[in-house]
């Protein structure tokens, strides 16, 4: 018979990374990946929109990556995690953790209740991520301020990024929030996620805390909609900046991979914040994501139709 001691030590540790659209988890999932032991762990990435952007980008960097797409890992995307969890269990050899990536919209808690349906499986806690330039305006705001407060009320971990983009009492008065919204969970301030390898190590071996699990607000009716688009051909990078910058504050997220008419290599695109916008080459990235975009908004955010048009307007012509 299997002891209780041993069970616990075969038990994969198994962490979920949460955090609003273009806080950083991405970036945060890059630097796991440059850790000396990244091969012995597995990450599962979910996107919200059918377009699984954040998975090619891991897949870029050499992360052990499995896909969960179009949505908030719940209802039917919960059969999917659980499939997945079951396709790890096979694996040999066994990795040392697993590391979820939630959709900015996912409640965390739901997702690491999943992993705990398996004896297979322990709970290593939540890791979130704020925007420390955006989190004010982002917990105003009605359609996201339930959300927020679940994802930091479920952390272990609370990491406050951009801290480049606030000034110091910003900061200081975002901390002083974090905490009363989540006193046991532990802070930790950054930009670009500028950790050691030894931090980055401690934030997924340390022992899970305890968490209040009886008032959480279910955000699963969530105002939310993405939209997918895939250009024809290269894009023009002047008309793609202005349209991004001119995008209203309903949309919260843009990426995607796209080919620029004055660029040979494929280009990363996103627009994260209150409209920071970037433009990267992206190298190695999968062939099927190709030139194309994923906008995520609120349902106020101008019609599919309305979006098109302006978007078709980008294509250089030839």
């Amino acid at each position: 018979m299997t002891s209780s001691r041993t069970q616990k030590n075969t038990e994969i540790p198994i962490t979920v990374i949460s955090g609003y659209l273009g806080v950083g988890k991405t970036t945060f999932l890059r630097r796991l990946i440059e850790l000396p032991d990244s091969r012995q762990s597995v990450f599962i990435v979910n996107d919200f929109g059918s377009l699984n952007i954040d998975a090619a980008i891991v897949e870029m960097n050499g992360g052990n990556t499995f896909q969960l797409e179009n949505g908030c890992i719940c209802c039917s995307l919960v059969d999917g995690l659980v499939k997945t969890l079951l396709e790890i269990k096979k694996l040999d050899p066994r990795p040392k953790r697993i590391i979820i990536e939630a959709s900015g919209i996912a409640n965390p808690k739901r997702i690491s209740e999943v992993g705990q349906l398996s004896r297979s499986y322990k709970d290593n806690g939540i890791i979130t991520i704020v925007d420390a330039s955006t989190l004010f305006h982002r917990m105003n705001d009605y359609d996201t301020c339930n959300l927020l407060n679940e994802q930091i009320r479920a952390a272990k971990t609370v990491i406050v990024n951009k801290t480049d983009r606030a000034t110091a009492n910003m900061v200081k008065c975002v901390l002083s929030s974090l905490r009363d919204v989540n006193p046991k969970a532990e802070l930790q301030t950054t930009s670009y996620m500028q950790f050691s390898d030894n931090v980055l190590m401690n934030f997924l071996d340390r022992s899970t805390i305890e968490m209040p699990t009886d008032d959480f607000i279910d955000s699963e009716n969530h105002n939310m909609a993405t939209y997918r688009f895939q250009f024809p051909q290269s894009v023009s990078r002047t008309k793609l900046i202005s349209f991004i910058e001119g995008l209203p504050d309903t949309i919260h997220r843009v990426k995607g991979f796209v080919k620029l008419s004055d660029r040979v290599n494929v280009m990363a695109i996103e627009r994260s914040g209150l409209n920071q916008v970037s433009i990267s080459e992206a190298v190695g990235v999968s062939k099927e994501v190709l030139n194309e975009v994923v906008i995520i908004g609120t349902r106020e955010m101008p019609h599919l139709a309305e979006l098109q048009l302006r978007l078709k307007n980008l294509v250089q012509e030839v």
